[in-house]
């Protein structure tokens, strides 16, 4: 019998508190940042299959399957905030409000509000 053990709520619950918890001591002890609470909550997801006895190949194949989804937006987002960075730098973005601006009337800036509000 091949049967998968799984957390109860509390189970979860506990280890979330944990994981929580020790990215948020390294954070405000301002030991390596959130990367060495990051470290501990692995060692403790260790320990915790260890404990109930789970199959910790399955947790870290499950995790390496979640990053493989997440890449490629973590990448889009990186990109963006790499562009919207050159373009705060460059004035590009301030040439555009100053010619959004320039664009509306002051008599018309009431009007238009409204009218993006309402839909």
């Amino acid at each position: 019998m091949n049967e998968e053990k799984k957390l109860n709520m509390l189970q979860s619950l506990v280890l979330l508190l944990l994981i929580i918890g020790s990215v948020a001591v390294c954070i405000r002890l301002k030991t390596g940042g959130p990367m060495i609470g990051l470290f501990m909550s692995w060692i403790i997801i260790y320990l915790f299959c260890k404990v109930l006895k789970m199959d910790y190949d399955k947790v870290v194949s499950g995790a390496y399957d979640a990053i493989r989804v997440v890449v490629p937006t973590l990448c889009l987002l990186m990109a963006i905030g790499v562009m919207i960075g050159t373009w705060l730098q460059s004035g590009t973005i301030a040439s555009i409000i100053v010619g959004g601006l320039k664009m509306i009337n002051p008599t018309w800036l009431l009007p238009l509000t409204w009218c993006s509000v309402r839909y």
